[in-house]
Parts: C-alpha cells; sequence; structure tokens
C-alpha cells in the first residue's frame, strides 16, 4: 500500500519595505537534498502552495526581479500538516538588479 502525500507548504512574498505582495515571484521547491521538486510564480496575492508532499525536510527559494534572492528551509513533521512560509525580499537598488539575481540563481554552490 502506497502512503498518500497529503502535507503542504504555503508561501506567501512580500517586498521588505512597504509589505506589499510581490506578483510574478518565481519559488522553486527542493527536497532535504536539495534535488529539484517543483517551481511557479506567486499569485496577485504574492502567494504559491506547494502541496503532496511527504513528511520531511525542504528548501524553498525566491527569486523577484529587483529583489535579493532569498531561501529558507522547512521541515514537515507530520504527514498531512502544512507549513507557512513568509520572505520579506529586500529591493536592490541600482542597474545591476537583474543581473544579480541571474547571478545567484544561477551560481550557487
Amino acid at each position: 500500500m502506497v502512503k498518500a502525500q497529503t502535507s503542504y507548504i504555503d508561501v506567501y512574498v512580500y517586498d521588505a519595505i512597504t509589505f506589499a505582495p510581490i506578483v510574478g515571484a518565481d519559488v522553486d521547491l527542493y527536497d532535504g537534498f536539495y534535488m529539484f521538486l517543483s517551481d511557479g510564480p506567486t499569485d496577485i496575492n504574492g502567494f504559491i502552495q506547494f502541496t503532496a508532499l511527504d513528511s520531511g525536510d525542504y528548501y524553498v527559494e525566491v527569486y523577484a526581479t529587483g529583489y535579493q534572492w532569498n531561501v529558507s528551509s522547512v521541515t514537515i513533521v507530520t504527514d498531512g500538516d502544512g507549513e507557512l512560509v513568509e520572505f520579506y525580499q529586500e529591493p536592490i537598488f541600482g542597474r545591476l538588479s537583474e543581473w544579480q539575481n541571474s547571478y545567484y540563481r544561477y551560481n550557487q554552490t
């Protein structure tokens, strides 16, 4: 018998200065071994939900144009539970913002 994957992670992404939701932020989900699982953009409320997860460790990364890259670790202890992660993204000021986001996204060690 295969157990159902019923856990979830709710993610909200906000501007750290205005506290406004960030629409269209790219949110990536990785397992505890940093293997890619899923991704998607935030909605008008700065929200995205990852569902059908097992209990265990996860990493959530956020990339939004004009903001610094951010990551958080999340642990789901019990199957069926959900976790909430809120990101408050720091704006990047200046002309290099898109380049910096691309650099952080593709040059992680």
